[in-house]
């Protein structure tokens, strides 16, 4: 996935379409730097504007261009994958929002990848806090999408946990996070002392969702969930 902090360029064939990336809008942080967890949904339609935005505009540019030589489509493939995987995103990020909101848009859509999704998402949204998640390499976690929910609320609790953490250090702090196996449960690890904001996240998430637990600390919080919410690859 492109990162929306970047310019996007897609190149045709003997054609460039270039796109710049609007400037990023700082949001208003407490002097705390304390959020409620559901600032993420309005973090993440932040994001997902900016994004969809320079979709558009490249698409916009596209137009241009196969109105002047139609030819120019055929070359165009790459460039039309890569904003079909992103309007896919977008949608599906989209809504996750919507569904939190208590509109559930999604009906039977559940994708194994939310949270790897998710978290680059929350990325984003904490990069424009001036602060940022380190993401592990490869494969983060696969949800279970065989329940009621399809995985799609126990990943946007994660993501939520997540943002909880990261916005509660301070300006230019990295976020570290891991999954670990603990017995029967997955315990979704922030390295950072524990906060109210963050407990505050924990409490709104225990209070969706069945079977979760927190555990916070001077060096660590932790969002505990049943094993049966992650695939296999987690449950061995």
């Amino acid at each position: 996935m492109a990162d929306a902090m970047d310019s996007k360029s897609i190149s045709l064939t003997g054609v460039g379409v270039q796109v710049p990336a609007s400037a990023p809008t700082s949001a208003r942080v407490a002097p705390s730097g304390a959020r409620r967890s559901g600032d993420l949904s309005r973090a993440l339609v932040a994001v997902l504007l900016h994004d969809l935005a320079n979709t558009t505009q490249y698409l916009v540019g596209l137009n241009s261009l196969i109105a002047t030589d139609p030819r120019l489509l055929a070359t165009a493939h790459a460039g039309l994958s890569e904003s079909t995987d992103e309007v896919l995103e977008i949608g599906f990020v989209l809504g996750l929002v919507a569904r939190e909101a208590g509109a559930d848009l999604l009906f039977e859509n559940g994708r194994r990848d939310g949270l790897d999704l998710l978290l680059a998402w929350v990325r984003k949204c904490l990069r424009r806090e001036g602060r940022d998640l380190a993401l592990p390499a490869g494969e983060f976690a696969r949800v279970a999408i065989d329940g009621p929910d399809h995985g799609r609320d126990a990943a946007f609790a994660a993501a939520k946990f997540v943002f909880a953490a990261g916005c509660s250090a301070p300006r230019g702090h990295v976020l570290r996070i891991e999954l670990q196996r603990v017995e029967n449960a997955v315990a979704l690890r922030c390295f950072t002392p524990r906060a109210e904001s963050i407990a505050a996240c924990a409490r709104e998430c225990l209070s969706v969702l069945a079977g979760l637990e927190f555990e916070g600390g001077e060096e660590s919080c932790a969002l505990i969930f049943p094993a049966r919410v992650f695939e296999p690859i987690l449950n061995a």
